[in-house]
């Protein structure tokens, strides 16, 4: 993961323990999972141990993008200008045709299966983007 923190060009929280990184070449949803016990015994002189990270690239959403533009959600996000969180589950995603809001959902068990399956495991993920002009009409 501090590759693609190194590489990262944003990042926003989708959820608790669950950000989106973006990339020049792509993206990731991350579930971090580190309890308060990592942090203590690190500063007691523990090596941190304990923690665990598991990323799922961001085309997994594609399939289960929806929204009224004609894009795929990698293309959405590719070309957008930045993001922010507004609610757990919700970003503000501002692009230069439309800045939208975006409910994003991807549960743990997918992060599980994808754990096990690779993105085949991904069963319940899905974006779901509507147009500020949408909304305020």
């Amino acid at each position: 993961m501090s590759e693609l923190i190194d590489a990262s060009i944003g990042h926003v929280k989708i959820r608790d323990n669950v950000v989106f990184i973006e990339t020049e070449t792509g993206g990731s949803f991350c579930k971090i999972d580190v309890g308060d016990e990592v942090f203590a015994a690190f500063a007691q002189g523990t090596p941190a141990t304990g923690s665990s990270i598991t990323c799922i690239p961001y085309d997994v959403l594609d399939a289960g993008f929806v929204s009224s533009g004609k894009r795929d959600f990698t293309d959405f996000i590719d070309d957008s200008e930045g993001y922010e969180n507004v609610r757990d589950g919700v970003i503000l995603v501002e692009d230069g045709a439309a800045t939208s809001l975006c409910q994003v959902a991807i549960s743990d068990d997918d992060f599980t299966r994808f754990a096990a399956e690779g993105t085949r495991g991904v069963q319940d993920a899905r974006a779901i983007c509507v147009a500020i002009d949408e909304l305020e009409s």
